[in-house]
């Protein structure tokens, strides 16, 4: 697989780890996938999982434009996420396409996810901007991301038009160098 950002070895914390997409993990994934509470947001069918969501990954990652990530916890693969709208030249990209099987909703997954990518983002790469594009009705991740203290930007309006004809605002959110240190700090908080 392409790795547009050079991951050599899984990024890992505690007792999640987050691994490069190779082929190896997609007949996980794609029994993982078959749950429909994980696409309530999603641009596609839930019965759309290999064409809409693993082809389409595998595109973006081979043009250096994604790098999919898939999330072990406990040794076992429970969901995925990536690094998208990569911009080298710009040091800013895209953290989302963030999917986990309900059985882990509410559990610290998401926020340790979260802290591993934003530290590679910042403390290794030295990025000076990282995204996060959520639908406007999605309000559980909207609701995660303030209450660590990710800044809202705005709307973008008519973003995106979804499989079943729903025409999607997305609610951008960032973080920037100078607002890494207390982020990082909330997250930990929250872990502890």
């Amino acid at each position: 697989m392409f790795n547009a950002l050079q991951i050599e070895s899984a990024l890992a914390k505690d007792d999640i780890e987050l691994h490069v997409l190779n082929e190896t993990h997609i007949p996980q994934l794609e029994k993982l996938a078959q749950d429909e509470r994980i696409w309530k947001f999603a641009t596609h069918e839930h019965n759309r999982f290999k064409e809409e969501w693993i082809d389409k990954a595998i595109t973006q990652m081979q043009q250096n434009k994604r790098l999919c990530l898939v999330i072990f916890y406990q040794g076992n693969i429970v969901g995925s996420t990536s690094y998208y709208h990569i911009d080298l030249d710009n040091k800013k990209l895209t953290i989302g396409h963030t999917w986990l099987h309900p059985n882990h909703w509410g559990s610290k997954i998401n926020r340790v996810i979260k802290l591993m990518m934003l530290e590679y983002a910042f403390d290794k790469l030295g990025f000076i901007r990282v995204e996060f594009q959520v639908d406007s009705l999605n309000i559980p991740s909207q609701n995660a991301l303030q209450k660590i203290g990710i800044k809202h930007e705005g709307i973008l309006r008519n973003h995106m038009l979804l499989s079943n004809g729903r025409i999607r605002n997305t609610y951008v959110y960032s973080v920037i160098p100078e607002e890494w240190p207390m982020i990082k700090q909330n997250i930990e908080r929250m872990l502890s």
